[in-house]
């Protein structure tokens, strides 16, 4: 942008030479005083008309330059300077700890995240991210709890409910198809897991998530790209 400006500058300030052509400077006689002031006079209109072509250049150097420092702006604010951070908290799942029984599984949507609380076979609360991979298929339709682990029902991989990690081989059924599809993806993928309690007097069941977390996805899912409005300067309609 300052170069622009100073190149703009320098046309305001230079053009009008370019229309008046140099010449020797000498003391004009008495007799041709007249003659030589009407020449002035007729040379006014050209250096006027030149002036004002030279201030309408400059200006729309500086607007075409100002309107791309604008939106450039707008854009780095939108996807450089804005951070969304963590924002931890304990919410009600609307369940209470009597009516989920031992080796059952439930889903919910709470602030934006999709989280499956069970209880295993001897009665203790966990909770854990209802997508199962390698699919993201929910947990709640068709997985089963077996002890202190959560069987899938699609590809029968096996995690363990308190740190989310899979044990054993991955993706072992259906025949062919599973272990195909372990060659595609060529690594284990652990579960998210949150961390459940039971309220004392009340018995609600609450979870802590992160309150941003669908926020901050989302801003790093549309980054580069065009947003979910279909601009791609970083604004809204």
């Amino acid at each position: 942008m300052a170069r622009t400006s100073v190149m703009a500058a320098a046309a305001m300030l230079f053009a009008p030479l370019c229309f008046v052509a140099p010449g020797p400077f000498q003391v004009a006689p008495v007799v041709r005083q007249a003659r030589s002031s009407g020449s002035a006079h007729q040379r006014a209109p050209a250096m006027s008309a030149a002036l004002c072509l030279s201030a309408a250049m400059g200006a729309a150097f500086l607007r075409k330059d100002s309107g791309k420092a604008t939106q450039a702006s707008k854009t780095t604010r939108r996807y450089t300077t804005q951070t969304i951070v963590p924002s931890l908290q304990w919410l009600k799942t609307g369940l209470r700890g009597n009516e989920l029984q031992p080796g059952e599984l439930r889903a919910y949507g709470i602030a934006g995240c999709d989280v499956c609380v069970g209880k295993t076979q001897d009665g203790k609360l966990f909770a854990v991210g209802d997508k199962a991979p390698p699919t993201g298929t929910s947990l709640s339709v068709g997985a089963e709890v077996q002890g202190s682990k959560i069987l899938d029902g699609q590809f029968g991989n096996v995690f363990d409910c308190f740190t989310g990690q899979p044990e054993g081989d991955w993706c072992p059924s259906p025949p062919g198809i599973g272990k195909f599809v372990a060659w595609f993806i060529g690594r284990k993928e652990a579960l998210p897991t949150f961390e459940i309690r039971e309220a004392f007097l009340s018995g609600d069941i609450e979870v802590m998530v992160d309150t941003n977390a669908k926020a901050a996805y989302e801003s790093w899912y549309w980054k580069g790209l065009l947003d979910a409005q279909g601009k791609d300067d970083g604004t809204y309609y």
